[in-house]
């Protein structure tokens, strides 16, 4: 008998352990993904994009091409194709 206590002991403990590691687990997951470091980011990138786009002719930021690139380097015998 004590044995079988034993087992349900532990078996609640490895329940109770893996269930707590997966609320931690979602927990820092949904704060990494609310967090405000991202949009610190997002903003310099936009000012960097606005400075560009004023030496260019004072074409605004919306001017500029946005997408998907090719690049091919032929030096490196490849094809780049995530620049954006």
């Amino acid at each position: 008998m004590d044995e079988q206590k034993y087992m349900a002991r532990v078996q609640w403990l490895v329940f109770s352990g893996s269930a707590l590691l997966l609320l931690l687990l979602a927990g820092a997951w949904i704060m990494e993904g609310t967090s405000e470091a991202w949009k610190g980011y997002q903003r310099e990138y936009r000012k960097l994009v606005a400075k560009a786009a004023t030496f260019r002719d004072g074409a605004g930021p919306a001017d500029i091409e946005k997408g998907i690139f090719q690049v091919d380097l032929a030096h490196f015998d490849r094809t780049d194709r995530c620049v954006t």
